[in-house]
This record gives C-alpha cells, sequence and structure tokens, in this order.
C-alpha cells in the first residue's frame, strides 16, 4: 500500500501516512497516561480470521471542493450565520471514529461551512476505533473526538477527564444484518417476533468491528436482554467496518453482523442478506440513548470556553439543519456521505430524523440508558453518574442557529 496516498472520504481529504504516524504517538500517550486494564477477551472459540479493518488515516482541513463532484450546498445567508462569524480564524482538530452516516451532522457541518462560520479551521482524521481517538485526545494531537458514549463511559472509569459538550445522535444508529442462508435455516424474518430472532443468535457467528468496540458491547446487551449468555451463546468474530464487514456476510465468515448504518442497508440492496434488527426502533432502551458525542478534555475546555462554544454550536446547527430543512439536509448528505446511494440515503434518514436532537442536546435519561446499557454488556464496572456536569454538560450549546 501507498503510505502517501491520498483518498476521499465524505468530503474529508485522508492522507494514510500522516495518521500512522499520529496514532501511533497518541496510542503511546494514552498507554502512559492512564495504564487501563486489558478489554474482556471475547469467547474462548476461535474465530475466523479477522478481515482487515480500514487503516487509520487522517485528514487535511475538509473542504467542499474535497468532496464528490456534485454541486455543494449553497453557503447560509448572512441572517443565519452563527454569532461567532467574524471572530478570528482558529485551528482544531476533531477525531473521528470511522467513516460511518451516524457521522451525518458533522459531515453536514463541514460541507454547509458551519465551522467556517464559527472562525474555525477545522482538520478532521478519522481514526478506526475509539482507542485510537482517546489516545489522540489525551496526547492533544487532536482538541476533540466524534465518537460514541462507549468511550465516555470507559474513559470515566479509567479516571480519564473528558466532558461531552454536544450529543449529536440521540438514538442508536445500528442494525443486524443476517445472511441469506441464516434465514433460510432458521426460517425467520425481519417481521418474526423479535424474541424468537434474537434468541435464534445462540450459535451464530456474529460479526463486529472489534473485540472490545460499542458494536459488540450493544450486540452483547440485546443478547443478555433475551436470555441468553452473551460471552458464550455467540462467536465474535472481527470483520472491521463498511464494506470488510459486507464482505464478510457475503463469503459466509458471518452468520449476522452489527454495525453502524449503512452497512446492513448495503447488504440488503446487493441481495446477500436482509436487515435483521433496527436496534433504536426495534429495542425500547436503545431509542433515548446518547450515542455520538463530540468529546474534550475537561483541562482543555476550562482554557478554551469560547472555541468549545464554537464547535459544539457547529454541530448543533447541523442537526437544526436536519429537523428544520430535512430535504435540502438529505440533498448535502448524498454528495458527502461515504458509499452514499441516493436511496439508502433516503431510508436511513427517514428511519432516523428523531435521532438528530435539536441544538445536539442530551438528557440525563438518555445517560442513563447508556450507563444501563454498559453495566449490564460488561464494558463498564462502575455506575457512572449521569447528572449534568460530570460526564456531559450543554452548557456549550449557546445562540445555536436553527439552520
Amino acid at each position: 500500500m501507498n503510505l502517501d496516498s491520498v483518498q476521499t472520504v465524505g468530503g474529508i481529504t485522508v492522507n494514510r501516512r500522516r495518521l500512522l504516524v499520529s496514532a501511533a504517538t497518541a496510542a503511546g500517550a494514552l498507554l502512559g497516561a492512564c495504564n487501563p486494564a486489558a478489554p474482556t477477551a471475547p469467547p474462548t472459540s476461535a474465530p475466523a480470521k479477522p478481515v482487515a479493518a480500514p487503516t487509520p488515516a487522517a485528514a487535511s482541513k475538509p473542504t467542499a471542493a474535497a468532496g464528490p463532484t456534485s454541486a455543494p450546498a449553497a453557503k447560509p445567508t448572512a441572517a443565519t450565520k452563527a454569532p461567532a462569524s467574524n471572530a478570528p480564524k482558529i485551528k482544531l482538530s476533531i477525531a473521528q471514529v470511522n467513516p460511518v452516516w451516524s457521522f451525518a451532522p458533522l459531515y453536514l457541518a463541514v460541507q454547509a461551512g458551519y465551522f467556517d462560520d464559527e472562525g474555525v479551521d477545522m482538520n478532521v482524521q478519522i481514526v478506526s476505533s475509539g482507542a485510537l481517538a482517546s489516545a489522540a485526545l489525551v496526547s492533544g494531537e487532536v482538541q476533540a473526538v466524534a465518537g460514541a458514549s462507549t468511550d465516555n463511559l470507559t474513559s470515566y472509569e479509567r479516571q480519564i477527564e473528558t466532558i461531552v459538550i454536544a450529543g449529536y445522535v440521540t438514538s442508536l444508529m445500528m442494525d443486524l444484518a443476517a445472511s441469506n442462508s441464516f434465514l433460510q435455516k432458521t426460517g425467520l424474518t425481519r417481521e418474526s417476533p423479535l424474541k424468537d430472532r434474537v434468541t435464534a443468535l445462540k450459535g451464530t457467528k456474529l460479526g463486529v468491528s472489534s473485540v472490545a468496540g460499542a458494536p459488540t458491547q450493544f450486540a452483547k446487551y440485546l443478547l443478555k436482554a433475551y436470555g441468553l449468555n452473551p460471552e458464550t451463546d455467540a462467536e465474535y468474530i472481527v470483520v472491521g467496518s463498511g464494506p470488510t464487514k459486507v464482505a464478510a456476510l457475503r463469503q459466509e465468515q458471518v452468520d449476522v453482523f452489527i454495525a453502524g448504518q449503512p452497512d446492513a442497508q448495503t447488504a440488503e440492496r446487493q441481495g446477500i442478506g436482509k436487515v435483521y434488527v433496527v436496534m433504536g426502533q426495534e429495542i425500547p432502551i436503545f431509542k433515548d440513548f446518547v450515542y455520538e458525542t463530540l468529546t474534550v478534555t475537561k483541562d482543555w475546555v476550562a482554557k478554551n470556553p469560547e472555541p468549545a462554544q464554537r464547535i459544539a454550536r457547529a454541530l448543533g446547527r447541523a442537526n437544526n439543519h436536519i429537523q428544520n430543512d430535512f430535504d435540502d439536509s438529505k440533498r448535502i448528505l448524498k454528495s458527502v456521505l461515504p458509499g452514499a446511494v441516493p436511496e439508502i440515503v433516503d431510508q436511513v434518514m427517514a428511519e432516523n430524523r428523531g435521532a438528530f436532537a435539536m441544538d445536539a442536546r442530551m438528557t440525563e435519561s438518555g445517560w442513563k440508558n447508556a450507563v444501563e446499557v454498559h453495566l449490564a454488556s460488561g464494558a463498564i464496572k462502575t455506575n457512572v453518574p449521569t447528572q449534568e456536569g460530570v460526564i456531559w454538560t450543554n452548557k456549550y450549546l449557546v445562540d445555536v442557529p436553527k439552520r
């Protein structure tokens, strides 16, 4: 592989060599900073050889010009610009955990120029795991992380001083997909009772992105909730994300996979399987559930409250754009989401419109549900406090434009 190669992912220009160096440096810093315990091992049965996960990659400053050739969104009018639009330009970096569609508000904020309006010269670095993102944050390689609440809760348990300043997805945007052969063998369909679909997962090879990442924890919660032993009743096979996960289903390395959208929808469109469980719609606890977050260190935000407001406001504004001008937000996202197929964008956004909370604000109930799930799955052992001000706050979401 050419480590200096550059590619475009949803309007974000990625340079492979830079992030390989950055990630290695950051990972070393995190190990030195917190020396966390090793993650829980998967079941003892030997998994199939993992399909390689996406290579971590870093990004230069994302711009509309770096995206696909379709026409970019028109710049917002002066009437809708954020209050900080005339402030001095500041350079900031965000580590984004994998190029999946639950980051739609981030892609939208970049493409619509909301960071520019806030006076932020934003550099988005795509990394392949929450651990790498957390390492980059602790080391100072980046100032913020766009990732899952799983990492916020495990960071608290490891006594890493971080705080969430925006919750831009507050329902779980994750599905299970099942192979055609599994469905034929079990006689189940998407319309079968949920309990039957979940209990049928006993003895399956279940594709996940990593051994201890968020998808694995959510799958374990689901199995446990329906009376299965999440450690022994399924074999977790690491198959990466996106195309490698879909390929694993096609090649029957796994019977079922759990993934962020649109992987399950892509598998169904390609005729190799079906969407099996839509977690955020079918599992009540995942409907009110802080999922994707913008995280900073407490030390950084104490020293930089105004930059924190700027980046939180840009994401909150993107959420408001989705809610207040849904068709226009879909038009933009069709040009920038990785691997976007217009029909699948329409499907995923329609199913998840309610997941994008106005102003990217969070609730204590959403955090309580997140803690409950992660305790039940074994991802954390500590009953993390859920009152505002400990691991999350809305106070930086100030004067968020409605479009």
